[in-house]
């Protein structure tokens, strides 16, 4: 599987280019998301259950390093911050044996710790195609696909940092599709109301944006879910499962693993980013939650202009 394809699409929504779902594929009665999704996002939440299980009996005898000699030395090098180090520890690991899957995983590993997407996103394929497998692939390659979605949005920073727990495209996806669940069409009116542009999104774009985009958010989780029930000590991944559950709407139990993998975080090369986040939910509850917003009647259309009711 290509990491560029299956970033591709989301990418393209993000950008403006709606892809194709029919109207009668996206209705249900109880949300706003296709059934098929509302059944993956019933199974994500079960696994997301036996994984806060498996951490009260926490086993340590997998490991998330692929088998190589070089693992050890690229994994201290991130935890002590050297992430040009890192780098150039797994560039000499893949000079030594191009074809070695494990090797580039360690470069993949070390790019995106370094923030380098686009390398890593290369280096995951060139892993995939040596027959890459095992809890640290299926965990990059969910992690650089999150990264250019974020990057995507415009909320990467400079420095490779990860972004805050919640980003403002996040938030919005969120309020929309709350707001879906009232009329597809309240929830362009909203929009249009809210930003006060002439050019915006129909609901029929809104539709598409929002089931790609959980699709996508939804795939990401499910791949770092993968990750960590292959080797239950791997910090990255639960960490990561744990933001994703957040990002989806999955307050509790998101909120619940970010708080028990605390003690396996503090060997972990992002514990500064973790802190962060746990801060941040432990000093604003609600910052997860999508904002109410302004009551719309169902049978609301919107004006030419997008700024007035009709």
């Amino acid at each position: 599987m290509s990491i560029a394809l299956w970033i591709g699409g989301t990418a393209a929504v993000l950008a403006g280019v709606i892809i194709g779902w029919t109207a009668r594929a996206m209705r249900t009665r109880r949300s706003s998301l296709p059934p098929a999704l509302v059944e993956r996002r019933a199974r994500l939440r079960e696994a997301l259950h036996g994984l806060l299980a498996a951490l009260e009996t926490p086993s340590v005898t997998g490991s998330e390093l692929p088998e190589h000699a070089a693992s050890a030395d690229v994994e201290a090098r991130l935890l002590s911050g050297d992430r040009a180090g890192a780098v150039a520890a797994a560039e000499r690991a893949v000079a030594e044996d191009p074809r070695d899957a494990g090797a580039a995983l360690l470069l993949a590993r070390a790019l995106v710790g370094s923030g380098e997407l686009d390398a890593a996103a290369q280096v995951v394929d060139r892993a995939d195609s040596l027959g890459a497998q095992g809890p640290m692939f299926d965990y990059l390659v969910s992690r650089v696909a999150c990264g250019l979605i974020e990057r995507a949005q415009g909320e990467t920073p400079a420095d490779g940092a990860l972004p805050p727990l919640v980003t403002p495209f996040e938030m919005l996806v969120l309020q929309l599709e709350r707001q879906r669940r009232l009329s597809d069409r309240a929830a362009a009116v909203w929009l249009a109301t809210a930003t006060g542009d002439n050019e915006t999104l129909g609901h029929e774009q809104i539709r598409e944006l929002v089931v790609h985009h959980f699709e996508s958010y939804y795939g990401a989780l499910g791949g770092f879910i993968d990750a960590a029930r292959g080797a239950p000590a791997f910090a990255d991944a639960l960490y990561h499962a744990a933001r994703m559950a957040l990002k989806v709407g999955f307050i509790d139990d998101g909120r619940a693993l970010l708080e028990a993998i605390e003690p396996l975080m503090v060997t972990s090369s992002e514990r500064q980013y973790y802190h962060r986040d746990l801060a941040a939910l432990r000093d604003e509850p609600d910052l997860l939650t999508a904002r109410p917003l302004p009551a719309v009647a169902p049978t609301a259309v919107r004006a030419r202009s997008l700024k007035v009711l009709q």
